[in-house]
């Protein structure tokens, strides 16, 4: 108040939390923090305007542009705490995985295929099929 000299209490609880939040900044692990926010925020931001699309969003109004960002950035997120679980670097090096996994399965379904096939004395094979099928497309 200007006649009193006092200050108002909202005032003080606003400046108490300013002295605080610069404090627990320019400490060591404030600063340490700072040093990460390069590596992991900005990183983040960067990816999502280069390779997400973000440059130009196409939707109109503030409040679906908000979402738009919000969604990426839920995605990026989702992407890295993947990445960390998983241990690979990159989603596109889940990509030579993921097809020798396939493959793999593949191989066992058609060993496992042929072991029942041999088991319960079954004829038919695929190559037998199609050509029934020629067969009765000729009849």
């Amino acid at each position: 108040d200007k006649k009193t000299g006092e200050t108002p209490p909202e005032k003080c609880a606003a400046q108490k939390a300013l002295y605080a939040n610069r404090r627990r900044v320019r400490g060591r692990r404030g600063r340490r923090l700072q040093r990460c926010r390069g590596e992991v925020v900005e990183r983040t931001f960067a990816h999502m305007y280069e390779t997400g699309g973000m440059r130009r969003v196409w939707v109109r109004g503030h409040e679906n542009v908000r979402k738009r960002v919000l969604i990426q950035a839920a995605a990026c997120n989702i992407g890295l705490l993947l990445r960390h679980q998983t241990g690979i670097g990159t989603p596109r090096s889940l990509q030579g995985r993921a097809l020798s996994a396939i493959c793999r399965l593949i191989d066992r379904l058609i060993d496992r295929w042929g072991r029942l096939r041999r088991a319960w004395g079954f004829k038919w094979t695929p190559t037998a099929l199609v050509g029934s099928i020629a067969h009765r497309k000729a009849a």
